[in-house]
Parts: structure tokens; sequence; C-alpha cells
């Protein structure tokens, strides 16, 4: 609304007429902007007609533009690989073989085993990826971007990140854990892993095409140079369907857990989500439990909102799933069955429920309580591994009497969600901010009819079109560590995925979070014929991931109690805390446990990290003025890292105050 109303000469009462004026204009521009956007950077249709549908430019366009980078399986997909301009031979071959077959082309995949040394000398080539950094072109483009610009004659200098706050507590939180490996005698030093990489490394791709069943099949190498070639026999081709065994696949599913007297029941909430990592560049994910019989056209008092939830339907990308509701009990209804009153069913499914468990325990009737909610992360990769990760909404300690508007409270908490296989250039991303512009526009146009005009009184959308931009922007960040030394190959080899937490901490205040919920990420030198994993680098960006969770807030600029892993350990250090390394092994349990309450979510947690392989560098006791305690995670063997906080969570949260819309908008 700001932009359309600074566009109206101060001297104007800001009029109706004038305002729908400047706001058709401004969509204009945005229009122009995003027509001028150079979209064959990321759009594969636009990419062939810059190539004029030629097989051979196609195929040089991958060999000379896309980098090699060593990963197993399927994870980029089209998009991912074209975005990341890199790619594994799987991924490249994927991506070559669909703009071959746009061009008119039949196009196969083929698959092969090369020898240990066509494997090293494959691996020998790979390379950083080199994404183009242009936006958009043309007059048209650069009229349109400039009308819009705000003038600003006090302009600051290029943006540096060794001069920001985050820097510098990335920076002092990297001093206090490299004095703590010190102290316990910790090297993070280069591993040799080119045996490893070679083995993981020999299955090989390649594409195979022709004009028509004429013609006899051509070999195209993406990975390699133009002329070169692995004498190498195709054991398999596939032209359609990518086979499970190459995938990399998450599964997102929920859960509530019920206790029943001393006994504790676990009740799925959904049908399990499991998608190819391929599918899934730039997909917008979200799950919330919607409080049911809340009108969201008159229900702005949040106080009264939580008194009268008592029903929660889960819901996945805005749709209910699963087919059941549940209360605050744990007990789960078909939702099929909410046609009739809802207190009524649960009083009946209740009275049942109630009755069998009575006959079952000669009539000693048990209380039931809903106990916690979480939802459970699986990534699985080609070779079947699976790693899993859960994040609670809520979760009450054993033994622990449950607050019911507490419980209620912390079911409001939304997750969005987004996973991520590579890099994505710029001019990506100005499409998807100008998309989300464009989408809220209506928004907009609907607020000026209410706000402005006694005549027009537009509909507002039933919907708000939700975008991965922020995600993708909070992923950018992560990725601009100013200490990085760029002559290393660095890549993502496995799916990651960050969440944002959106919440509240009572009827008066909101929260806001960025929760890493996978952050693998290779780091390797190549040296006079051997790869090395780079364990120090790869520490060290763990760190300025974790510190990077706060940008959000910072550019939001949200006013309020903050609380992530740099701020509990630095605190611990002024207040003289002793920094503890725990290692995996027979006292890794019992030392959780003195700084834990055995049961609490924070020893569950700090348990899970510990027999998935990590260390942790936690403070002897909780610091004095902190709600909760924290840790760093890392991998000895990889130097994988990231800071936890004792709720279960990698986030930096930040907590303020609730403005009146916010709230109509969450619900």
């Amino acid at each position: 609304m700001m932009v359309v109303c600074i566009t109206v000469n101060a001297s104007n009462e800001l009029s109706y007429d004038l305002l729908e004026k400047n706001l058709k204009t401004y969509q204009q521009k945005i229009q122009t902007i995003r027509q001028n956007l150079d979209s064959s950077i990321f759009d594969d249709q636009e990419l062939l007609l810059k190539l004029d549908f030629d097989a051979d430019t196609v195929i040089q366009f991958m060999q000379e533009k896309v980098a090699f980078q060593p990963y197993q399986g399927l994870l980029r997909g089209v998009q991912g690989t074209l975005n990341s301009r890199s790619g594994n031979s799987l991924d490249q071959s994927i991506l070559l073989a669909k703009l071959l077959k746009d061009a008119g082309f039949e196009a196969r995949i083929a698959s092969g085993v090369l020898t240990e040394e066509q494997s090293l000398k494959l691996l020998m080539q790979s390379s950083n990826a080199s994404i183009p950094q242009n936006i958009g072109n043309g007059e048209g483009f650069d009229r349109a971007v400039s009308a819009l610009e705000k003038k600003n004659p006090d302009s600051k200098p290029a943006f540096d990140w060794k001069k920001t706050k985050t820097f510098e507590r990335y920076n002092n939180s990297l001093n206090q854990l490299q004095n703590v490996l010190k102290q316990y005698e910790v090297d993070l030093a280069e591993a040799d892993v080119t045996e490893q990489m070679i083995n993981d490394n020999k299955e090989y791709f390649w594409v195979q095409y022709r004009l028509g069943v004429t013609e006899s099949w051509q070999n195209a190498h993406p990975v390699l140079k133009k002329g070169e070639s692995f004498n190498t026999t195709a054991t398999e081709t596939f032209s359609e369907t990518v086979s499970e065994k190459y995938l990399h696949q998450v599964k997102i599913e929920s859960f509530i857990e019920q206790r029943i007297g001393e006994n504790y029941k676990t009740h799925s909430l959904m049908n399990a989500w499991t998608k190819p990592t391929a599918n899934l560049q730039g997909v917008f994910l979200s799950y919330a439990n919607m409080p049911l019989g809340i009108d969201i056209k008159s229900d702005f008092n949040l106080q009264e909102v939580i008194s009268r939830s008592q029903v929660f339907m889960p819901t996945f990308n805005g749709q209910p799933v699963g087919g059941k509701v549940f209360d605050l009990q744990g007990r789960l209804v078909d939702s099929d069955a909410m046609s009739a009153p809802a207190a009524g069913i649960f009083k009946t499914v209740g009275d049942k429920t109630m009755n069998a468990i009575d006959a079952l325990e000669n009539n000693k009737k048990p209380k039931l309580e809903l106990t916690a909610q979480w939802l459970q992360f699986t990534f699985i990769s080609p070779d079947g591994k699976e790693k899993v990760v859960k994040r609670y909404t809520y979760k009450a300690d054993k033994n622990e009497s449950v607050d019911e508007n507490l419980v209620k409270t912390k079911l409001l908490t939304r997750y969005e969600m987004m996973v991520n296989t590579g890099e994505q250039p710029l001019a990506y991303l100005a499409d998807l901010y100008l998309q989300s512009v464009e989408n809220g526009l209506p928004w907009l146009k609907a607020s000026v009819d209410k706000l402005f005009s006694e005549k027009k009184q537009g509909e507002f959308p039933k919907s708000i079109p939700e975008s991965s931009f922020d995600l993708l922007l909070q992923s950018r960040w992560m990725k601009q560590n100013p200490t990085a030394n760029t002559e290393t190959l660095q890549y993502i080899s496995a799916p990651n995925l960050i969440a944002f937490k959106k919440g509240f901490v009572d009827a008066q205040t909101e929260f806001f979070a960025v929760d890493i919920i996978s952050n693998s990420r290779k780091f390797l030198h190549l040296k006079n014929g051997k790869i090395y994993n780079d364990t120090k680098q790869t520490f060290e960006q763990g760190v300025w991931d974790t510190a990077g969770e706060w940008l959000p807030s910072r550019f939001l600029n949200l006013k309020g109690s903050e609380l992530d892993t740099l701020k509990v350990t630095s605190v611990a250090e002024s207040q003289n805390i002793s920094m503890k390394l725990i290692k995996q092994g027979t006292n890794g349990e019992k030392e959780i446990e003195e700084l834990f309450a055995k049961g609490s979510l924070a020893y569950e947690s700090a348990i899970a990290d510990i027999n998935a392989g990590y260390s942790l560098i936690v403070p002897e006791k909780k610091p004095e003025s902190m709600k909760m305690s924290g840790w760093w995670r890392f991998n000895p063997s990889t130097g994988e890292s990231l800071g936890m906080t004792a709720d279960g969570g990698g986030q930096e949260i930040t907590e303020y105050e609730i403005e009146l819309a916010q709230i109509a908008l969450m619900l």
C-alpha cells in the first residue's frame, strides 16, 4: 500500500481515483519487469529457443556451461540442475534428455559402470558452478526498474557481510568453539576420501538420441568435454520413468502422543507424504493444525480463539490430510463425522473408548491427555539409508501435568518449509518475487476499495497465494559466508530442508523462528590426484548457517526477545560457565542426563543427536536469564555442524507483540 501511496503528489489528498490509477501503473511496471527477465537462465523452454532447438548446440551448452559435481542418485531434476548450472551425470543427463526431446528428438538415458581409473578422471573434473548473475535485459526492463527505484541521495556502499552484526556473532561463536575443540584435543583435519568417492561414483549416465526410428542412436556425454567419451557399455536404458533405486526422497508425517493413565500411545495424523526431491525445486510446503469452529472473518481476540479451540484438523499445503481430527485428550475421529456437532461426536466416541478401557482395566478409569504433537521428516537416499528428524510443536515432560491453554497455543504453530538441492540464479529469485507481488495485487486492490471507495466494495481473495521466495532467500544468505575459501569445491550433495515456524507464545505475543532441519553440504579439495574432505570448512559453514537463522528477524525488523544457540553459549561464557564436549560412547547418555531432566524434550533431542553420531558442545548448566539452554552438534568425521536449542530445533526465536491483523492472517 505504501508503494502505491507514495507516488501520489504530497499536495493532493488520497483519493480513490488517484490510488486506483497508481495501482494500475504499479501493476504494469511489475509486469514489464517480469516480461523482460532473462528467463532463459531458469526456463528450459526459453533456453531451447536461445539454442535454436539444435542438438549440437544443446549438447555443447551442457558440456561448457553446466559443472560436474559428484553425488549419488537423482537429486536436482530438470529445474534444479538448470538453476544450479551443475549436477552429477544422472541429473545432467535428465536435463539434456528433456531438452533434446523438446527439440524434436527421441532421447533416452543410458547407464554403465566406470573403472576406478575412469571414475577418478571424472571426479578430477568436478568444479564449482558458474551461475549467471544478470537478471533482465532490454530498455523496457531498465526503465521499469528505474521507475520503481527509491531515489536516495544517501545511498549506501556495497553490502559487506564482514561489517554486519551477523558476522560478529558468527566470528565470536567460532572462536569460542575452536577453543573448546583445542581444549579437548579435537582436530578437524582434512580426510582423504578418494577411495570412497571413486566407489560411490562408478555408476555413470549419459544420453542416447536420434531424430527418428530409421536413424541409429548417438551418444551424448553432458559431463565430459566435447569429443570425449568413456568406452563404457550400456547396462540399462530408460526414457520415461526413473527407477526408485536412483531417487533421493523426502517423507513428511505428523503424529500425536496420547497418555492413557501411565501408558503412552502414538497416533498418526496424516498419510505419509513422500516425494522425489527432483520434483520439489521451488515448491512451497506448509503444515498447520487448524482449530475447528473458528470464524476467520470475525475472530480477532486470540484469547477467545484459544479458549474455544477444542478440536484440531491437521492440514498439509492448506488442505485437510489423513481424514482425522483430534482433541486435547489425544482422541481421533474421522473428519467426515464432523458434520454433526463436534462436542457430541467426541462425547459419544469418548464414552465408547472409555467404556472399552474400563472393561479392560477392571473399571479403573485412566486419564486421557494429549502429551505431544510433532512432524517427522525422513530423508531417503538412493542406497535406501534413512535419516529421521523430528520437530515438536508441543511436548510435555514425562509425568508433567498438561496445561490445556499452553497445549492449544502451541498447537497453533505453523510450519512453512522448502526442500533445496542446489544454487539459485538471481533471475529465478526475481521471477518468484515478482510473481508473489502480482499474486498480492488483488489484496491490495480490495484494500483500496474497502478504505477509499463507498461504491466499490471488492471481495478479498479467499486464500493467500504462498511462495517459496523467502525460504530460498534464507538459503541464499546461508551461502554468503565471507570467510569461505572459494577455491574449495562446495555444493549440496543431499536434500536440505529449511522451515519457518510461526506461532503464539500467548494471547499477546507471536513468535517467528528459522529452523534448519537438514543442512548437508560437501566441501572438497582436489589436489595431486586425491580428494580430501575439508572438515574444518564444513564445521565453519554450520556455524554460519546457525548465525544466519536470525537474519529474517533483522530484515523484518521484528522487535522482541531473542534466543538462539549463539546467544546461549555467549551468555554462558560471560557468566564463566564452562563448555563441555560430549562424545558418543558409554558415558554420553549419563552426561546428558546430568544436564537435562530425563524424559524432557532437551534430553531426548540431545540423546537423538548422540545416537546419530554427533558430538555435542554444551554449557555445563543453563545460563541465568536464559529461558532454555542449547548446544552445538558436530560430526567429527565430516565436520557437519549446527546449533540446537533445548526445544529440539536448530533455530533462532524472536518473540514480539501481536498486531490485530496478524491474528486473522495467521488463522
